[in-house]
């Protein structure tokens, strides 16, 4: 019985030790599982990651793509508004200056005309006189000579020696007539020699000009102040403000044969905020926008703008004070 009951608790035993075996077993296969499931998720999860980091990247580097091209397409833009501005600037520069020249030559054959109807109305006059003076002297020598028959042979020969010396005065004044009209054109021809010289020396003088203006608005100054006002001037700092106006000012001395001290030497005592006002104007900014350059009130700029019209008021009448500071 004894026995019995070893072999059933052995087998018993057994069979829990089996049960438990089976049971590790499967709780093993079960983590493996477990483990298994979990790698592929956080493979998917890493996958998922790599492809979301991918498009990311994708999207940000064709974001960049697009911002490179829209500002290269941006520039080509500024590009040619620089290059029709500038043919459309060159194009009336060329129809101011043929007209400046058209009318410089109306002018001089308007002066020619002139000089030579009063040359010739002059010469008329003057042979009239003498024309005159003869009859005068034909009507009166009969008569002279009847009187001086009349009288001594002694007042005969004084009246000759008059007449004599009346014809002397004759022949001088018509010597001195011919000398006149000599010295007339010869101050004729010099004057139309004169008259070329000015307009090719106006000619030479304007397209220099016109260079100097042509070079001032391509310069660096010129486009950063004028970018700075179309985007805004409160855009900008202070300091970036005034930097704009000492770089624009520089660049106007240099091309402009030093601006600042022509100007200064011409209006002796012109304060600071004067000069610089000169100095934007000279560089075609309207008053709004100096009045923000140079932190100052509208009414300000007008009062400024007013000491200058004093001036012209009294020195230059019918000149405006910004075509005086533009083209001076």
């Amino acid at each position: 019985m004894n026995l019995y009951s070893r072999e059933k608790e052995a087998a018993e035993r057994k069979a829990k030790e089996e049960a438990e075996r089976r049971a590790q077993e499967e709780a093993e296969r079960k983590a493996i599982e477990e483990a298994e499931r979990r790698k592929r998720e956080e493979a998917e999860l890493r996958a998922q990651k790599e492809a979301e980091r991918k498009a990311r990247e994708e999207a940000e580097r064709k974001a960049k793509e697009d911002a490179a091209l829209e500002d290269v397409r941006l520039e080509e833009a500024r590009l040619a508004q620089i290059e029709a501005n500038r043919q459309r600037q060159a194009e009336l520069d060329r129809k101011e200056f043929e007209d400046a020249k058209r009318k410089a030559q109306m002018e001089a054959e308007l002066r020619a005309m002139k000089e030579a109807e009063e040359k010739a109305q002059a010469k008329a006059h003057q042979q009239k006189l003498a024309k005159e003076q003869e009859e005068k002297q034909n009507v009166l020598a009969p008569i002279k000579q009847l009187k001086l028959i009349a009288q001594q042979n002694e007042l005969i020969q004084n009246q000759e020696q008059k007449i004599e010396e009346q014809k002397n005065m004759m022949h001088e004044h018509v010597s001195n007539i011919k000398k006149l009209e000599t010295r007339n054109n010869e101050l004729s021809k010099y004057q139309l020699t004169s008259s070329e010289h000015c307009i090719n020396k106006l000619s030479k003088n304007i397209k220099l000009d016109d260079d100097r203006w042509n070079q001032f608005r391509m310069s660096e100054s010129y486009y950063k102040l004028h970018k700075m006002i179309r985007n805004g001037l409160d855009h900008y700092t202070n300091s970036e403000q005034k930097q704009a106006i000492i770089d624009i000012m520089a660049t106007i001395d240099n091309l402009f044969n030093e601006y600042g001290k022509r100007l200064t030497a011409f209006l002796p005592g012109l304060k600071d905020s004067q000069l610089e006002f000169a100095y934007l104007i000279k560089a075609e900014i309207n008053f709004s926008n100096i009045a923000i350059l140079l932190r100052k009130s509208k009414p300000s700029i007008t009062k400024i703008s007013k000491s200058f019209d004093e001036y012209l008021e009294k020195n230059m009448k019918g000149l405006d004070i910004k075509t005086f500071l533009h083209d001076f």
